[in-house]
C-alpha cells in the first residue's frame, strides 16, 4: 500500500502524519511526506540585482524551515519499522509538486480500475437480496472524485477494524 501525505507543518498535516502513524497498515506499506516549498515573488526591481540575492535568502530560509518541519514529522515513524517511509521537499506550487508525486508514484488508471472494481464487487456481494449501486463523479479544482454507494447492510464495528488488512472477517 501507498500512502501519500501532503505536509506542510500545519495542524491538520500533522493530525494525517499521526493518524498513518497510529494505524495499522500491511507490512512494507510506502508513506511519502511531500512538502512544497512556493518562491517568494519578487518585488520589481529595474535590474533586478538589489532583490535576487535578498530573494533566494528567503527561499533558503523557507527551505531549512520546511526541512527541519519534515524532519521533525518523519521522528514520528521510528517506531513503524513496518514501514517505507520517505520525504520529498519539491520548489514549486504545492498542488503541482503533489500532482507530480502521484504521477511519479505511479498512480495510474490500471490502479484506479482495479480499486474501483473491488469496490463495486464489494457493493455487490454486500447485497445478497439485490438492491443499488450508484457511482458519481465531480470535478472539482481540476480534480476528480469517485464515490460508490450501495443500499447494502454496511460494514460492521468488527470489519472496520479489520478494514486495513486484506480479507475481512468471513472473506476467505
Amino acid at each position: 500500500m501507498r500512502i501519500l501525505i501532503a505536509y506542510d507543518g500545519s495542524p491538520s498535516s500533522e493530525a494525517a502524519v499521526d493518524e498513518v502513524v497510529r494505524r495499522p497498515w500491511p507490512q512494507n506499506s510506502e508513506v511519502r511526506l511531500v512538502m512544497a516549498v512556493e518562491r517568494p515573488l519578487p518585488a520589481p526591481s529595474p535590474d533586478g540585482a538589489v532583490y535576487d540575492p535578498l530573494v533566494q535568502r528567503m527561499q533558503d530560509s523557507l527551505r531549512e524551515e520546511a526541512s527541519r518541519k519534515i524532519r521533525e514529522a518523519l521522528r514520528k515513524f521510528r517506531t513503524r519499522t513496518d514501514l517505507r517511509v520517505s520525504s520529498e521537499l519539491k520548489d514549486g506550487n504545492a498542488k503541482h509538486c503533489l500532482l507530480d508525486t502521484i504521477r511519479e508514484w505511479k498512480a495510474v488508471r490500471e490502479k484506479m480500475k482495479q480499486v474501483l472494481i473491488n469496490l463495486v464487487r464489494n457493493a455487490i456481494e454486500a447485497m445478497p437480496d439485490g438492491g443499488q449501486v450508484n457511482l458519481s463523479t465531480q470535478l472539482t479544482c481540476g480534480m476528480v472524485s469517485i464515490a460508490v454507494a450501495d443500499t447494502g447492510t454496511g460494514i460492521t464495528a468488527r470489519s472496520m477494524e479489520c478494514s486495513s488488512s486484506r480479507k475481512f472477517p468471513g472473506q476467505e
